[in-house]
């Protein structure tokens, strides 16, 4: 068995990692890799001698050791759909070059929930920030990480940041107020951009509709028969999903429009006369009528 051992003959130390390698039974000249050694602190000079029972020690050549950027730990991220973060508070710092200096970088996991192009980076000097807005309407999880270069080496941070689902409101077009006359029988309004609001929300909705002046025109059907009366009044239609409101969302919407009712002039109305037989020179005959009225409960009329 055949150990290389590594030590540090200059500069200050000291070597961390695996200072100790087995490479087997060897004679003559060869070479040896080593992996995950640290020397601490940074600094110039420092130089490695590489030793083996029966062998020529070997010796490097002077070297630096270069300082590694560092990046502060971000906590687990909490929004709700379509809601950014805010900015969220990171701390860069290096040994050896300015913080200023130092590029900061970010990615994400899950490029459908949150684009790069939406995580954006601020702050200046040691204090940055990264603001993060997921893509509309989605919800889910991803993880960001932010990484610091000094241009050899990098220092990364990842977080989880968790999007919570947010039911949107369901939709119906504007709808246009109506004119009718009165006693103009059934009116037929027709509904559109029925939709639950987004396109990855599959849910079932129903419609209602009341009326702003019942006495007018009863709470009606989507659709129904304008009353005998005169007069306006306000219909609501409401459009809901069965999505629910947790963490801020909205499962309906109301459209109203005015239907207007011209008054129309009812015809009086006066009993049918029956025929009548008198003989001559009978004198004053009365003739009673019956049932004259303005032709409507509500036309109080001369």
């Amino acid at each position: 068995v055949l150990n290389v051992t590594l030590g540090l003959s200059s500069g200050a130390g000291p070597l961390q990692g695996t200072t100790i390698l087995d490479v087997g039974s060897s004679a003559g000249n060869g070479t040896a890799a080593f992996s995950d050694l640290r020397i601490d602190p940074i600094g110039t000079n420092k130089q490695l001698t590489a030793s083996a029972s029966g062998l020529t020690n070997g010796l490097s050549s002077l070297f630096t050791v270069n300082g590694r950027p560092t990046i502060s730990d971000v906590a687990d991220q909490n929004t709700t759909e379509d809601t950014s973060t805010g900015a969220i508070g990171a701390t860069i710092d290096h040994e050896e070059t300015a913080a200023a200096a130092l590029p900061l970088s970010a990615s994400s996991s899950n490029t459908n929930l949150v684009p790069n192009a939406n995580v954006v980076l601020g702050g200046s000097n040691s204090n940055r920030t990264v603001t993060i807005t997921p893509a509309a309407n989605q919800s889910g999880t991803a993880t960001l990480t932010l990484t610091v270069s000094d241009g050899i080496a990098t220092a990364s941070d990842t977080f989880l940041l968790t999007v919570a689902s947010v039911n949107d409101s369901p939709t119906l077009n504007t709808l246009t107020n109506v004119i009718v006359n009165e006693d103009a029988g059934t009116n037929t309004v027709f509904l559109s951009g029925i939709s639950s609001g987004a396109t990855n929300e599959s849910q079932v909705i129903s419609l209602s509709s009341i009326s702003s002046n019942a006495a007018l025109i009863p709470n009606p059907a989507i659709t129904y028969a304008s009353p005998a009366t005169s007069g306006t009044a306000a219909i609501y239609v409401t459009a809901m999903d069965d999505g629910g409101t947790a963490n801020g969302g909205s499962n309906s919407i109301t459209r109203s429009f005015v239907i207007t009712v011209n008054s129309v002039n009812d015809a009086p109305t006066l009993n049918v006369i029956s025929d009548l037989t008198i003989s001559e020179d009978s004198g004053t005959n009365v003739i009673a009528l019956a049932g004259i009225t303005s032709g409507a409960a509500n036309e109080n009329q001369v």
